[in-house]
C-alpha cells in the first residue's frame, strides 16, 4: 500500500479551494480599491500604448501610436482640462480654455505654427482666428468693443464675393498704396474701381464691360 504524502495533500487540498473560490466569484464582488502612482498598458509587442499618470497639474492620460510617438492626451492644466492630438508629437489641435479662461480650440501645421483659433477673447466675446505659415494673423472674426460683430483682414489681404457660378462679383484688398475697392460685370471685367492713387489721392474709375482694369 503506498504512503500518502500529507504535505502535498494539504496542497492539494487547497489549490482545489481556491481555484473554486476564484471561479465561482461573482462578477458584482467589490475587489477593493486599487491605489497606484501611474498605469502603463503596452500593446502585443511590450511598447506603450496607453499611460495614465500625473504631472505637477494633476492628473495625466496618454495615447501612444504603435510608433511610439504621443496621438492624444488628457491632462489638467492650470485649473482647465485640456485635450491634444498630435501628429509626430507635434500638437495638431488643442481644446482647452480660451483667453479669458472660457473655451477655446487651437489648431496647428505640422510644423507646430499655430494657423487657427477659436474661442472667447479677453473681453469674454467669441473670436475666431486664422494666420499664415509664419503665425502671422491673417484673419480674425469676432466681436468688437461695442458687442457688435467685426471683421479683419491683415497682411495685404483680400475680401471678395462671387455668384452662383464661381465668377467674382466684387473685391476690397489693401495694396503697397492703400485700399482698391472694385466691382464687376456678368462678363467678370472690372467696371468700377475706388483706390488711393500714387500721390495719396482718392481716385474713381468707371469701364465699359469689356475693358479689364486687373488685379491691385
Amino acid at each position: 500500500m503506498k504512503k500518502i504524502d500529507i504535505k502535498s495533500l494539504i496542497i492539494g487540498v487547497l489549490g482545489t479551494t481556491l481555484f473554486f473560490a476564484l471561479v465561482g466569484a461573482k462578477s458584482n464582488d467589490n475587489i477593493g480599491d486599487i491605489v497606484v502612482s501611474s498605469l502603463t498598458v503596452l500593446d502585443k509587442n511590450g511598447g506603450k500604448a496607453v499611460v495614465l499618470g500625473s504631472w505637477n497639474d494633476g492628473g495625466l492620460f496618454v495615447i501612444v501610436d504603435k510608433a511610439g510617438s504621443k496621438a492624444a492626451s488628457l491632462a489638467a492644466e492650470d485649473g482647465h482640462g485640456v485635450l491634444r492630438t498630435y501628429y509626430t508629437n507635434v500638437p495638431a489641435v488643442v481644446v482647452g480654455k480660451g483667453v479669458d479662461g472660457g473655451g477655446g480650440v487651437a489648431i496647428f501645421n505640422k510644423a507646430g505654427v499655430g494657423v487657427g483659433a477659436f474661442g472667447s477673447a479677453e473681453d469674454g466675446n467669441g473670436m475666431l482666428t486664422t494666420a499664415n505659415t509664419t503665425g502671422a494673423a491673417s484673419v480674425f472674426a469676432g466681436t468688437g468693443g461695442n458687442g457688435n460683430g467685426a471683421l479683419s483682414i491683415y497682411n495685404n489681404g483680400v475680401l471678395a464675393t462671387y455668384n452662383k457660378t464661381g465668377d467674382m462679383e466684387g473685391s476690397l484688398a489693401a495694396t503697397e498704396k492703400g485700399g482698391f475697392l472694385s466691382i464687376y460685370n456678368m462678363h467678370n471685367k472690372a467696371v468700377v474701381s475706388m483706390m488711393a492713387g500714387p500721390d495719396s489721392e482718392g481716385v474713381l474709375i468707371l469701364n465699359n464691360r469689356i475693358v479689364d482694369l486687373g488685379t491691385p
